[in-house]
Formats: C-alpha cells, sequence, structure tokens
C-alpha cells in the first residue's frame, strides 16, 4: 500500500505504488490550499477523494466501492484530520499519526522521536510496500 506519516508541522510519504507485479513511483502528499494532503489506499478512491476535497467537499462525499480502499491524513492550521472510504473527518488528538501499510513501523519511529520524514523512511526498511524516495510537504500558515 504505503506509508503516510504526520505531525502537527508537516506531512511525509513514499512515492511506491504496487500494482500487482508492477511497481512505480508517485506523489501521494500534495498542498490543497492551506492543508497538505497525503493518501494510501487504491487509486481511484485516493482520485475520487483528492477531486472531493479539491471541489471543497460541497458536494456529497463520492461514492466508494467494495474494493476502493482510502487512508487519508489531512493537515490544516485548524488541526489534524484522518479520513476512510466513508470521508468523513476524525480528528487526530495526538501529536501525530501514520497510516498506511507501514503505518506501525512509522508509529514506533514517530515515538521514538523522529519527524514524519525519517519515520517513513524506517518503514521503508521493513514494510515491502513502501518504497523511496519519500515526498515531505509542510504546513504553511498564513502568516508566512
Amino acid at each position: 500500500m504505503t506509508t503516510i506519516a504526520a505531525n502537527r508541522q508537516k506531512v511525509a510519504g513514499d512515492q511506491q505504488v504496487t500494482d500487482g507485479e508492477r511497481k512505480f513511483r508517485t506523489h501521494k502528499v500534495r498542498r490543497l490550499g492551506s492543508a497538505v494532503v497525503g493518501c494510501a489506499g487504491s487509486g481511484p478512491a485516493i482520485s475520487k477523494f483528492l477531486k472531493w476535497l479539491e471541489g471543497g467537499q460541497q458536494d456529497d462525499p463520492p461514492k466508494m466501492g467494495k474494493d476502493d480502499e482510502l487512508e487519508a491524513i489531512v493537515l490544516t492550521p485548524a488541526g489534524l484530520f484522518v479520513y476512510g472510504t466513508d470521508c468523513v473527518a476524525e480528528e487526530v488528538l495526538d501529536a501525530f499519526y501514520a497510516c498506511g501499510s507501514g503505518a506501525q513501523a512509522a508509529l514506533a519511529a514517530l515515538h521514538m522521536g523522529a519527524d514524519p520524514t525519517r519515520a517513513v523512511e524506517i518503514a521503508i526498511l521493513v514494510d515491502n510496500s513502501t518504497g523511496g524516495p519519500v515526498d515531505t510537504v509542510e504546513l504553511c500558515h498564513d502568516s508566512e
């Protein structure tokens, strides 16, 4: 799948995509307005979710199919939020969070003091579905 890790300042994610026997790279972390979004899951679900977010969440949440998978982290100036296939935001009150197939390794690294970038690098070492390089996007505040 992938690994996405975040704290209150930045979101990091690996670039590896595994599609059956094929592997390729793509950017899984991006800035959307004042938010930073990192997504793990199936390509179609991620595309539907990002289109909905880009549209300002004005329409009903996208309909996900039975094979769709989505775990997304959205960091905003207002806080850290996670989404699943239901596209309902759940606020994370902890200082950091990770999702995807390498989440446990990344969370362990975050608990040991690693920043999100290093946490994803550590997940790459132990999760075959996570691969580098790592993209990191920092939250911009209005005053910057």
